[in-house]
């Protein structure tokens, strides 16, 4: 039983010991975006608007979003596109559904256009196109990289482009995944980026239902018990080790005491997956706490909050401070 306790505290200190190791600073603050609305994806189930793309980016704008949020993957020639599912699915047309976006190259994926489109001509874009846009409309941007064939290629090329605008890039965007491999890959090259930690608590069920991913077959086993794994590597070891500038919940995971917790370290919070304005609460309608919604941008903007609310909830922490140093002084004029 000693032997046991005792190997035990030792695999702990050595865990703890490795990630004190590989553990990197802080990055960027992103306190100052909060109270932002974010056009998720621009916007979702708008008629004629395929999400993703610049339309769908305009339309966020003309309703009240504040930035966009996105998602890329790699092209065959590994460029960076705008897209979300793996494949093609029912989402393009003059080409098979099953097809996946990393089996045609730039110039094949520009020549597909969106079936709900009615015009023809919205075509994917990409990344760069789609920052160039934000320049120019003073647009925040929220980068979700969903790349998982090859991570590493898409790091580095999302870097290429922070080198190519970083006057735009490291004041105006943070990159998200879920993945904290990738975040942590991505701030190891370059520690001025800020990123944030996407999780919901059931991902990894989602990656093995839907099929949208190969996922490892051992997750098909227990896919509970790996989500319970996972939210505490998403939630609770990575942002600390990867030194995240924002954390991202899925709305239904928020809670003031959490708030509070990353807030006290000025990470702030991101909040997605609402299906309407009433799901977000005035708590995260606070300064330090970003949203991103599918559409009625501008309702999710009106939500306030309490009076004499404490963005930090540490008042009380403060007020001791404030009576110790009353003391202190008290005690020098003696």
């Amino acid at each position: 039983m000693k032997a046991t306790l005792l190997g035990s505290g030792l695999l702990v200190a050595a865990s703890w010991s490795y990630l004190r190791h590989v553990q990197l600073p802080v990055g960027p603050s992103r306190m100052h975006w909060g109270e932002l609305v974010f056009g998720h994806r621009g916007c979702r189930f708008i008629p004629s608007i395929p999400e993703n793309t610049l339309p769908a980016f305009q339309y966020a704008l003309d309703n009240g979003a504040n930035g966009i949020e996105l998602d890329v993957r790699l092209s065959k020639d590994n460029e960076v596109v705008v897209f979300h599912d793996a494949y093609f699915n029912q989402h393009m047309k003059q080409t098979e559904p099953t097809k996946r976006v990393d089996q045609l190259d730039l110039f094949e994926i520009k020549q597909l256009s969106f079936e709900c489109d009615p015009t023809n001509e919205v075509r994917i874009p990409t990344l760069e196109e789609i920052i160039l846009y934000c320049r120019e409309k003073q647009l925040k941007m929220l980068i979700e990289i969903k790349e998982l064939e090859r991570p590493r290629v898409c790091v580095d090329k999302v870097l290429e482009l922070y080198r190519r605008y970083p006057e735009f890039m490291y004041q105006e965007t943070t990159v998200i995944a879920f993945s904290p491999s990738v975040l942590y890959n991505l701030r190891s090259k370059d520690k001025n980026v800020a990123v944030g930690q996407l999780y919901s608590g059931e991902v990894i069920h989602a990656w093995v239902t839907t099929g949208a991913e190969k996922a490892p077959a051992i997750f098909a086993l227990a896919p509970w018990f790996f989500d319970k794994i996972a939210l505490i590597m998403q939630s609770k070891i990575n942002p600390w080790v990867t030194g995240v500038s924002v954390v991202c919940p899925k709305y239904t995971l928020f809670s003031p005491k959490m708030r509070r917790m990353w807030h006290s370290r000025r990470i702030a919070v991101y909040c997605w997956g609402f299906s309407k304005p009433q799901e977000c609460d005035e708590e995260m309608r606070t300064k330090g706490v970003m949203v991103a919604c599918d559409d009625r941008h501008a309702e999710f903007a009106t939500a306030k909050p309490p009076p004499n609310f404490d963005i930090f909830g540490d008042a009380e922490r403060r007020a001791e401070e404030e009576a110790n140093e009353a003391r202190r002084r008290q005690q020098l004029s003696r």
